[in-house]
């Protein structure tokens, strides 16, 4: 039982440090959105892809570990967490385990924080480029006019523009 708690501590190790690095990879993102750094985002999306992967990997095998543990402690396999198996611990491998769930707690706060306010950042410039795309698109249409007898007349292509169409 205790190589069983000993390799899920190492996994939880692991990914604490993973997670450190995917919060310093999304302040990297943060930067070049901010920048406009295309070639910097693109390494960092990059850099972000890999370290999902390996933090996927890394939750499979920490789940299959826990239910095994969970599973050998009497515990509800399906409801399995980390404070319900140091419960059932002794006071060392407790300790050890709720430290590490709380790290990998705050660690996963603020990567989440992190990734609202890239989000946000994305989600104006995408806003931003949709209205430099709809400005264009009007400036290079004809923009109908009306007249007072309810016609319409397509001929006179500056008339109510407010920009010259040579611009």
């Amino acid at each position: 039982m205790n190589e069983l708690v000993d390799k899920l501590i190492e996994l939880l190790q692991e990914e604490t440090v993973i997670f450190i690095g995917m919060l310093g990879i999304l302040e990297q993102e943060n930067s070049a959105l901010l920048s406009s750094d295309v070639k910097l985002l693109d390494e960092v999306m990059k850099a972000k892809e890999n370290e999902v992967l390996k933090i996927r990997f890394l939750e499979d095998q920490r789940g299959k570990l826990a239910k095994i543990i969970a599973r050998r402690l009497g515990l509800n396999t399906h409801a399995v967490s980390l404070p319900k198996i140091a419960e059932k611990m002794s006071k060392s491998y407790s300790e050890t385990l709720m430290d590490l769930s709380e790290q990998l707690e705050e660690l996963l706060h603020g990567i989440k924080e992190m990734n609202l306010k890239n989000k946000k950042l994305v989600e104006h410039s995408l806003g931003l480029v949709k209205d430099s795309l709809l400005l264009l698109d009007n400036l290079l249409s004809p923009s109908p006019v009306y007249h007072h007898n309810g016609r319409f007349n397509q001929s006179n292509q500056h008339a109510g523009r407010l920009i010259c169409h040579s611009i």
